[in-house]
């Protein structure tokens, strides 16, 4: 029988399952970045970025993440930059960069792949033309409808999967940042731009159109905010997500009515520091996910990376995950793409790449016996906290504990008492994550009461 005031340990049951979490999976001591993120499937994400010396890389993994593979297609001339990227499957990937023409003139260019990323293919740009263009992203409905976006309002359209292109016009310029189409009629373009001085968001707008580009409106324009990404549910239900300014964390703008109004949700506070929110995206009706970042309050040039999740359609923004790794200069995410609920990949600064997933993800039976993982750990609540008794504590170096939501809640890097004191965990389900010295990891679910 169950006493009040204890809490018990039960057996890992399917609920487990249904639950993922975000976690980084590389990044090195570097000023480069990953610009773009893919989810072509649960198994295979792939991320674009700049490396030194080098230019314009691929990452990629093909097993969920546990291992990436560096690609290295152009020299510095072809792709000395790289912006956005979009795949129609897993092997049809269209990707906009910056060459270089003559050793000299910074250029715009369009790639495609027909294999997953492996090799690249110019179909676009690269010649005197397109001296100082620059396309802040690429979008393709399918193998065929595709668009391009960038700086000044530029916004061309391909029907032919990219051997041809038309260039729109739009009703204000701006510096164009995401694209998001329903359809081949409908879509939308947000942009805008960043006062440095004072740290505020400028020339914000949302551009729309319902007849494939032919003409585009502006629902919003001259707005005191940067928008970085958009995502519509249907014809009516959509968001963007951006950056007020330095001093408010990121920002959201919500339409029920296909973008005719607009309604201004702030993203939820955080004691680390101030943010922005670069990539959104949602899944189904119900869920959507945000990405973003930003400096650390006290401290100059350390940065924190933040995840944000919904379940109920964008009414209520949870913190799902705050990333501080690569103490003190930090990490963060500028784009993130999601495979359904439970998979998704992102790309950031200092080339971080990360990965959500199941929480049981990587843990084996055989593994777990293996390194001798003891599975009668006993935890109970003293008078102000909870205490997780561990045997052989010293052959973990790691543990983590997350809530029903696949949130972190208490982490401790190294174990050097028989106990681990937990926080006042309010009641709910918990699950613990204890990392082995030998490899692998254990996680049990316990239920606070």
């Amino acid at each position: 029988m169950m006493k009040a005031g204890f809490v018990f340990f039960v057996l890992l049951s399917n609920l487990l399952f249904s639950l993922s979490m975000w976690e980084t999976r590389h990044y090195e001591m570097s000023d480069n970045g990953f610009l773009d993120a893919v989810a072509t499937d649960s198994m295979v994400g792939i991320l674009c970025g700049v490396r030194d010396q080098v230019g314009g890389i691929i990452y990629k993994t093909t097993d969920g993440g546990t291992t990436w593979q560096e690609i290295q297609p152009w020299t510095i001339n072809q792709c000395m930059f790289v912006f956005g990227m979009d795949f129609v499957d897993n092997n049809i990937g269209y990707l906009s960069a910056m060459g270089i023409i003559a050793n000299l003139f910074p250029a715009a260019v369009l790639y495609k792949t027909t294999n997953g990323g492996s090799s690249w293919t110019n179909i676009y740009g690269l010649t005197f033309e397109f001296i100082g263009k620059m396309w802040d992203d690429v979008f393709f409905l399918d193998a065929n409808n595709g668009w391009i976006a960038g700086a000044n309002s530029d916004i061309r359209k391909t029907t032919n999967g990219g051997t041809n292109w038309t260039t729109q016009s739009a009703p204000v310029s701006s510096s164009l940042k995401s694209i998001y189409f329903l359809n081949a009629n409908e879509g939308w373009i947000v942009g805008g731009d960043f006062d440095t001085l004072t740290g505020q968001g400028t020339n914000g707008v949302i551009l729309h159109t319902t007849n494939g580009g032919t003409n585009w409106t502006a629902q919003m324009s001259n707005a005191q905010y940067q928008f970085y990404g958009v995502h519509f549910i249907d014809n009516l239900r959509g968001w963007v997500c951006g950056l007020k300014d330095t001093a408010s964390p990121g920002v959201f703008l919500r339409t029920t009515d296909g973008g005719a109004n607009w309604s201004v949700i702030m993203a939820p506070s955080v004691s680390i520091g101030k943010y922005g929110l670069y990539a959104i995206e949602f899944v189904d009706q119900n869920n959507g996910f945000a990405a973003g970042g930003g400096n650390r309050q006290g401290y100059q040039g350390s940065h924190f990376g933040i995840f944000l999740k919904t379940s109920n359609g964008g009414n209520d923004w949870l913190v799902d995950t705050i990333i501080f790794e690569n103490s003190p200069w930090g990490l963060s995410p500028l784009s993130m793409d999601m495979f359904n609920t439970r998979w998704g990949y992102a790309g950031g600064t200092r080339l971080s790449a990360f990965r959500y997933s199941p929480l049981n993800v990587g843990i084996e039976e055989d593994d777990i016996s293996k390194n001798g993982f003891n599975k009668n750990q006993t935890i109970f609540r003293g008078k102000d906290n909870l205490r997780l008794i561990i045997e052989d504590f010293e052959d973990y170096h790691r543990a983590i504990v997350y809530d029903i939501l696949g949130r972190k809640v208490f982490e401790k890097q190294s174990l050097n008492t028989t106990f681990l004191q937990l926080p006042a965990l309010i009641k709910g389900v918990y699950f613990l994550k204890l990392y082995h010295k030998k490899g692998g990891f254990l996680i049990r679910k316990f239920i606070v009461i």
